[in-house]
């Protein structure tokens, strides 16, 4: 039987709400929080993770721990081990009150006592006094208040299902609301991206045929990764986070200087459509805009639920990029205030999207107070004039409110207007080109809308709007899809470097070709990508040095073989010693703002640059696998088996990951002491080459035999990968023929890499295929090669990969190849 949702260990939630909801001449919907005047914290200051039962703090709190390497401490732990009670015990032997006291008294010593790098678990927490004491520590440290779908919370609780347990929800929201200064609201992990979906299945049906169902635990994988995600927004890019879980090379919160970066354009009914709608949405795109045009009822409605928090958290979780919330100021006719729009643009800063848009036409102190408090949202100013004047684009105006934005603290400018005669598509390139030459560091973003606007849209630098392919045309602004905008620019400037290769001993099989092309064709980008096999480095020279070479994909035994032929080597390559890699680096004749290149500089000579993508495609996958009681610190230990390139990329990855100890193991020992030796004689360089890795330089070790003991003193392993390649004419012998049980001994499990799908039946195949030691999950070779050709599509391109059109092609080559 299901009961009814009883507050009598909890808050006089409902004096709070009526409160926060007075409105006596109901002119301007109220917001239902304290308005901080500071968003900025120092990077050790305390978090703070609030909400009701059932929304998931503890979760959040100790994968927070794990990603920032601080300590965790549960509020109610606390209480308990301070009063030797539990919370029902002590609220039985002394009142409601004296309980709710004596419980905000603990809560406040501990935080006022780890104020530096903890992170707090806090549920329902009140006591009568006036002055609330989070309202205080909020002014200096992250607050985060936890949402979840109400419904989930009902079922959780067991709660019966009529008006009361709602009304009480919204009651503790506002009250929650006014103690904090973040919001995150807590999805479900079983929603997220279709692709990853269809990956997981995949292999699932891989390692257990027959199987229809995900058989694979979950472990808060998407949740881990927007954790990761509000932690960057609230701490900044500098933050000491070491989870990416992401394979994309391209800054995914640098898009105003991307040139050819697109926006799509998604409304928050086409949100509230559901998931099926949201996994039809193109995914070529860099950004989504979500769009936010309340109706003069729906603004009160807005600012008092959690429907705006809702719909960036699902964008998040299944288009995989960053946010802009757009929220359409009201006509100075329509019945809400200037007031409400103020306030929703105070709530979505609460959400730490990525970008904010403001309108111009707003009060200029009004601009500044968001501006102030943006913390590391970036401000889009935008200026749009639906009835111009006749030659808007000549207008000594758009300048200075250029200007204007950027003396407001904007960090992008957005102008805009209907396009009235097709010359218009020319004088909007040309306030485009007058700005850029001003040399300032603000982006412009100029477009105009209409159908005859079109070529506008493809002339502009960063940041064009467009539609999904499958929303038709969009009346009111004339956009397009990014594909449509791709196929425009490409028939106006044809690339004279359409092909692509991937070159090495073995390659007639490989699935590059098929997932690359997948890509290529899905964003309207006229390439071509082939095996081409060969022995003989020549040839692969011959090739990368004709006028039509775009890129390669770079196998064995050509990895170090081809650092000769590039004039460039990335980071990653001169550490690692290897690249899988080859682009045209067209470094020496870009401007420094990418959005400042220019149309002749397409057919530029070009030298070479050696990329290497095997080691993003490892670090993503253990970055995206590891649990929360395996989080990667300085004192992880990890084993690797071979000493060739793949193995330096996966020691490279490691590295990056902040593993502090790893071992090496390899048949021939004098090669792994030379892997030692190479990466401990650039150990200063390996610090510096990553902000978010760990601080101390890893030890690196060499075991002399399969059979050795674990050394004494150092963490059994928790990662194990092995980079033995496998070729077509070896023998079926294999070092090593097995590893040792006991160093499968980490108590909190680990995980196991293979990174050769074509591994034999051995002894050793199968502990690695298996994973049948307790707590030990394997990641699959598949999964790592997907990761890694995203991440060379993108180097390819400049372009974010089109990551479910690639997957189903690299699993269609896949099964037509190697399944029988």
């Amino acid at each position: 039987m299901k009961r009814k949702l009883s507050f009598t260990d909890s808050i006089n939630s409902l004096e709070a709400a009526k409160e926060s909801f007075s409105d006596p001449d109901n002119s301007t919907p109220k917001s239902t929080w304290t308005w901080p005047t500071r968003r900025r914290y120092d990077q050790d200051a305390s978090i703070v993770f609030i909400g009701p039962r059932a929304t998931g703090t503890s979760s959040l709190a100790v994968i927070a721990a794990s990603i920032q390497g601080w300590k965790v401490i549960d509020c109610d732990r606390r209480f308990e081990e301070v009063t030797g009670s539990t919370k029902q015990q002590y609220h039985s032997a002394h009142g409601v009150e004296s309980y709710r006291r004596r419980k905000l008294e603990v809560v406040r010593e501990a935080l006022e006592s780890n104020t530096k790098n903890c992170v707090f678990a806090c549920g329902t927490i009140a006591a009568r006094e006036k002055t609330d004491f989070f309202m205080r520590y909020a002014r200096h440290h992250p607050v985060v208040y936890v949402m979840r779908e109400q419904k989930l919370i009902q079922d959780y609780l067991g709660l019966a299902d009529d008006e009361g347990w709602k009304s009480a929800l919204d009651h503790m929201h506002s009250f929650f609301r006014q103690r904090s200064n973040i919001e995150f609201f807590n999805l479900d992990e079983g929603q997220e991206p279709l692709w990853q979906t269809t990956l997981t299945l995949f292999l699932e049906k891989k390692r257990f045929p027959g199987s229809g169902q995900l058989v694979c635990p979950l472990i808060l994988r998407k949740t881990c990764a927007h954790v990761s995600l509000l932690l960057q927004n609230v701490f900044g890019p500098l933050s000491p986070t070491n989870y990416q879980g992401s394979s994309q090379v391209i800054p995914p919160s640098d898009i105003e200087w991307r040139r050819g970066s697109h926006v799509l354009r998604v409304g928050l009914d086409d949100v509230k459509r559901g998931v099926d709608h949201i996994h039809a949405l193109d995914s070529d795109h860099d950004a989504v805009q979500l769009c936010v045009a309340p109706r003069d009822h729906e603004w009160q409605s807005l600012l008092l639920q959690d429907t705006l928090a809702w719909a960036v958290a699902t964008l998040r979780r299944y288009l995989d990029v960053p946010v802009i919330v757009d929220i359409s100021r009201p006509a100075v006719s329509t019945k809400p205030s200037p007031g409400a729009y103020l306030n929703m643009l105070r709530l979505a800063l609460r959400l730490a999207p990525e970008y904010l848009t403001i309108d111009l036409g707003a009060e200029d102190n009004n601009i500044k107070e968001i501006t102030q408090a943006k913390s590391f949202t970036k401000i889009i100013g935008c200026y749009h004039q639906e009835h111009p004047e006749d030659d808007f684009w000549n207008s000594a105006v758009l300048i200075r409110v250029y200007h204007r934005a950027r003396d407001l603290g904007c960090d992008v400018v957005s102008i805009s207007c209907p396009c009235q005669s097709f010359n218009d598509n020319i004088k909007c390139r040309q306030v485009s080109e007058t700005i850029a030459r001003l040399g300032l560091q603000t982006p412009i973003i100029t477009f105009n809308t209409g159908s005859l606007g079109r070529l506008s849209q493809v002339l502009n630098d960063c940041m064009t709007p467009v539609i999904d392919e499958n929303q038709g045309k969009n009346e009111k602004f004339g956009l397009t899809s990014s594909r449509q905008l791709r196929a425009i620019w490409h028939g106006l400037v044809p690339d004279s470097r359409p092909m692509y290769y991937v070159f090495g001993a073995e390659v007639k099989q490989s699935l590059s070709p098929a997932m690359h092309n997948a890509g290529f064709s899905f964003s309207g980008l006229p390439y071509t990508h082939q095996a081409c096999e060969t022995v003989q480095v020549g040839v692969v020279g011959q090739i990368c040095s004709q006028e039509s070479f775009g890129g390669a994909s770079i196998s064995l035994p050509f990895k170090s073989e081809v650092l000769a032929l590039a004039a460039r080597q990335s980071t990653a390559v001169k550490l690692i010693g290897a690249a899988n890699t080859l682009i045209p680096d067209r470094s020496a004749s870009r401007p420094q703002n990418s959005h400042q290149v220019r149309l002749d500089n397409t057919h530029a000579k070009i030298q070479l640059m050696a990329e290497n993508t095997d080691w993003i495609g490892i670090y993503v996958c253990i970055a995206k696998h590891c649990t929360p009681a395996n989080h990667i610190t300085k004192h992880t230990s990890a084993l690797v088996i071979g000493a060739g390139g793949i193995a330096r990329a996966a020691i490279y990855a490691l590295v990056r990951l902040g593993v502090g100890n790893i071992f090496i193991l390899n048949r021939t020992i004098s090669n792994a002491c030379k892997v030692k030796e190479h990466f401990e004689s650039i150990g200063d360089d390996l610090e510096r080459s990553d902000r978010h890795s760990s601080p101390a330089v890893p030890s690196f070790h060499v075991f002399r035999s399969p059979t050795e003991p674990w050394p004494e003193g150092a963490n059994l392993p928790s990662v194990v990968i092995c980079a033995i390649p496998v070729r077509a004419d070896e023998g079926t012998t294999e070092y090593p023929s097995e590893l040792r049980d006991d160093w499968f001994g980490s108590a909190t499990g680990g995980l196991i890499a293979d990174l050769s799908w074509k591994r034999r039946a051995t002894t050793l195949g199968e502990q690695l295929r298996e994973a049948k030691f307790r707590g030990w999950a394997r990641i699959d070779p598949i999964e790592i090669l997907y990761e890694q050709g995203c991440a060379q599509f993108e180097l390819f391109t400049n372009k974010k990969a089109p990551r479910k059109a690639m997957l189903d092609a690299f699993l269609e080559q896949y099964n037509a190849t190697y399944t029988v």
